[in-house]
């Protein structure tokens, strides 16, 4: 199987490194210094900090239409810190990536938990101070 297909039950998917590495920079306002060139490679990053939307709507970084992100398999950590984000997209995207370990979105706005936790097995760090979130989940 090569690099630029998944690992899917029947016939793997063809990824669109070329929109994905876009996605990244234009949506989540990742710096282009930080991928690799070839965005073949993409599926090796294990860290990406999201600096805030660049054409997303409203400044939203998880659009609803978002490419392969399944394709960053190696992804482990992500962090923003005063990034405006919605709890129910980031909900949606975060449940993509069960091998994440860390997660950091400091001053993000965010008034409720993110229902992110029960998918993710491997998650060890969160952080999720300056936002406004007055309850625990049980």
């Amino acid at each position: 199987m090569s690099p630029s297909q998944l690992d899917t039950p029947g016939k793997p998917a063809e990824i669109d490194w070329k929109r994905l590495r876009n996605f990244l920079l234009e949506q989540w306002g990742v710096k282009d210094e930080e991928l690799p060139r070839d965005p073949k490679k993409l599926s090796e990053l294990t860290s990406v900090r999201l600096r805030g939307a660049g054409s997303g709507r409203e400044g939203e970084p998880f659009p609803k239409d978002f490419p392969d992100l399944e394709a960053l398999k190696g992804l482990v950590s992500i962090k923003a810190e005063g990034v405006k984000v919605n709890s129910r997209p980031l909900e949606r995207v975060l449940s993509r990536f069960p091998q994440l370990t860390t997660i950091s979105l400091k001053n993000c706005g965010l008034s409720k938990w993110p229902n992110f936790q029960q998918k993710s097995t491997a998650l060890r760090e969160i952080d999720l101070s300056g936002n406004g979130i007055s309850t625990l989940p049980p």
